[in-house]
This record gives C-alpha cells, sequence and structure tokens, in this order.
C-alpha cells in the first residue's frame, strides 16, 4: 500500500510540474496606428498593451498541454487578426493560454471573448467588446469604448472619450472617466468616482455610488430596486430632481428643496448654489442618498 501510495505521489508531482512549465509562439508585423486588432478567442486571457512604434508584437504562452498552433495570428488589410474559437478548456482541460499583444498607442480593437479575463492599458483607439464571462479592465485610454457582457465585471480607469457598458449581472467601476458615459445592468452594483460631462445610468437591482466630477454637465440615475448614493463634495451648483414610490430618501447638504408626495410617489426638488448640473435620480423601491 505505501509502494502505490508513493507511486501515485510520484505521478502527481510530476503531472504539476509537467502543467507548470510554458512555452510560447511570438509572431511581429509592420503596422500603422489607426488599424484594428481582431480577436476571437474562448477561455484565453488577453493582455494589451502599447509600444510607441509601428510593430505589432503578439505573443502566445500557454502551459506544456497546450497546442499554440491552434492559436491563429495573421495580418489583414485592415490590421491584426486573432482567433481561437476552436480552442476551449472544455475540451483541452489541462492547457492554459494568454495571449499578449504589444500595440501602436493609436490601435482601434474589436474582441470577441468568452470566459476570458482581458486587460488593456494604455492604447488611444476605439475599443468594442463582446463578452460573456471574465473580468475586464482598461487604464489610461482615450476614444471610444462600447462593452457588452454578461456575467463579467468592468473597471475604466483614465479614459477620455464616449464610452457605453452593458452587463448582465457584472459590476461596474469608473474613475477619473472625462466623456459621455451610459451604464445599464440588470443586477450589477455601479461605482463611479471623478466622471464628467453627461452620465447615464440605468440598473434593476444593482446600487449605484457616485462621486462626480468638476466637469460634470447632466447625470441621470434609474434603478428599479437598487439603492442610490451620491456625494457632491466638489460641486458647487446643482439642480435636483429625485422620485421614488416606496424607497427612502435622504438629502442633505444645505439643499434649497421643495418635497411632494403623491398618492403613490414621494419626490424631491432641490438647489445648491447655481444649479448649473442637472441631476435626477429616480427608484422604484430603492433608497436615495444625496450628500453634499
Amino acid at each position: 500500500m505505501k509502494i502505490l501510495s508513493l507511486i501515485s505521489a510520484i505521478c502527481i508531482i510530476a503531472f504539476i510540474n509537467s502543467s507548470a512549465q510554458t512555452k510560447n509562439k511570438q509572431y511581429s508585423f509592420k503596422t500603422s496606428p489607426g488599424m484594428t486588432a481582431e480577436i476571437e478567442v474562448t477561455d484565453i486571457n488577453i493582455i494589451i498593451n502599447s509600444n510607441s512604434s509601428e510593430t505589432a508584437k503578439v505573443t502566445v504562452t500557454g502551459n506544456s498541454n497546450a497546442d499554440l498552433e491552434r492559436i491563429k495570428v495573421f495580418e489583414t488589410s485592415g490590421g491584426i487578426k486573432i482567433s481561437g474559437e476552436n480552442y476551449s478548456s472544455l475540451t483541452d482541460r489541462a492547457s492554459t493560454l494568454t495571449i499578449e499583444m504589444l500595440l501602436p498607442d493609436y490601435y482601434n480593437l474589436s474582441v470577441s471573448s468568452n470566459n476570458s479575463n482581458i486587460s488593456i492599458h494604455n492604447i488611444d483607439g476605439n475599443k468594442r467588446i463582446r463578452h460573456f464571462k471574465g473580468k475586464i479592465r482598461i487604464e489610461n485610454s482615450t476614444g471610444d469604448i462600447d462593452v457588452k457582457t454578461g456575467d463579467g465585471s468592468v473597471d475604466v480607469h483614465n479614459q477620455n472619450g464616449m464610452l457605453e457598458i452593458v452587463t448582465a449581472t457584472g459590476d461596474i467601476f469608473l474613475n477619473s472617466v472625462d466623456g459621455e458615459s451610459k451604464l445599464i445592468t440588470a443586477s450589477g452594483d455601479i461605482s463611479m468616482n471623478n466622471v464628467g460631462t453627461i452620465v447615464s445610468v440605468e440598473t434593476a437591482s444593482g446600487s449605484i455610488n457616485v462621486n462626480p466630477g468638476l466637469s460634470l454637465q447632466n447625470i441621470s440615475l434609474s434603478s428599479i430596486s437598487g439603492d442610490i448614493t451620491v456625494n457632491l463634495t466638489e460641486q458647487s451648483g446643482v439642480s435636483l430632481r429625485v422620485k421614488t414610490f416606496s424607497g427612502e430618501l435622504d438629502i442633505d447638504g444645505g439643499f434649497r428643496r421643495s418635497d411632494s408626495s403623491g398618492a403613490l410617489t414621494r419626490s424631491i426638488t432641490a438647489t445648491i448654489g447655481n444649479g448649473a448640473i442637472q441631476m435626477d435620480c429616480y427608484t422604484i423601491s430603492g433608497d436615495i442618498r444625496i450628500s453634499k
């Protein structure tokens, strides 16, 4: 029995060591800013950075069980395409793969992925992402962002450009975003810090937490059963319209306000300073808290 246990332990250790070994395949293309990288993968993590040159570099890395040849990387008339549609961890259970890309500063992205984590840094181009499951993080970006995901969180930091994010259950976090933003989620939570210009947020049951930026112009926050919390510490002029059916309302901070209650709803209209920023908050059963 001891001999069998020892043999089993040796086999397990050998398997772990084999799986831990990595291999990679590299590609390099002469390209130019303004072109597009198309990526279609499943169960493969994606990391994208800029390289401040007109050369695009792609590295596909996997463990010893991964078949790198099943990831196709090739040049197109519009840029680069990466396809891993035939690869899935459901059929390749012991293999893991990661795609790393270095692209010119301004390069467009079109990503279609499932069960993948996506990390994008310092890419100044338009980004279109269709994603089912996994985390998405975008940092230090200009250009428009269009993300639709099922069960995946989305983090955007230091963005300058239009932004539209739609999720089913994934959370959304924005930090230092200067541009028109539209966020929609069914049950994910939404947190925004230092967001500017025009912001529209809709959620069914997720909570909404906002610390607006100084460049904010208009903001609309809507939730069915989720709570809404807004901290207006840096805003000098706000026109506020708040309405709920059965939620609680808590408005403080020196607003000039007018309260009204109907048969089914309760609403508050309030102003602070010159009222230059228009803010609308609406819930069915969620609570609303506005602080200054």
